[in-house]
């Protein structure tokens, strides 16, 4: 039984394969840094003080922790400071000079003892007399 209305589908011919542009090296990704475990300083962390109005008097009492700009000023991220189990309060505003250099003197990574430098001195050639190129017979 044939069919009348239905066209045969003809074979396509193969293609002979594509050649492929060789690989590209893939671009490096950079990886986030990765979090430095700072070695807690020995010793008691500070208490962050603050300044306040007793009976019409400032008075410097002790304060639930350190504010963001005392700890920037520091050097510290809000991260490091909880690592380091410093105390913070992020609703404080206020920036006590007091504050920022007791959380400097309690933590002073170790600095490195600068490297000196090798002395060299300098080479001096000594100037050598240039040689004359040999004078050109000349016909007379």
């Amino acid at each position: 039984m044939s069919s009348k209305g239905k066209k045969e589908a003809k074979p396509k011919p193969k293609k002979p394969a594509e050649k492929t542009a060789p690989a590209k090296p893939k671009e490096e990704t950079t990886t986030p840094p990765k979090i430095v475990e700072v070695a807690k300083p020995k010793g008691e962390a500070p208490r962050a003080m603050v300044s306040s109005r007793h009976e019409g008097e400032m008075i410097e009492r002790e304060a639930r922790g350190f504010s963001m700009g005392e700890l920037g000023g520091a050097g510290f991220t809000l991260g490091a400071a909880g690592r380091l189990g410093l105390s913070t309060d992020i609703r404080r505003r206020t920036v006590l000079e007091k504050n920022v250099e007791s959380l400097k003197s309690w933590f002073s990574p170790p600095k490195k003892a600068p490297t000196p430098k090798p002395i060299v001195e300098p080479v001096v050639e000594e100037a050598k007399p240039k040689k004359k190129a040999p004078a050109k017979k000349t016909k007379k």
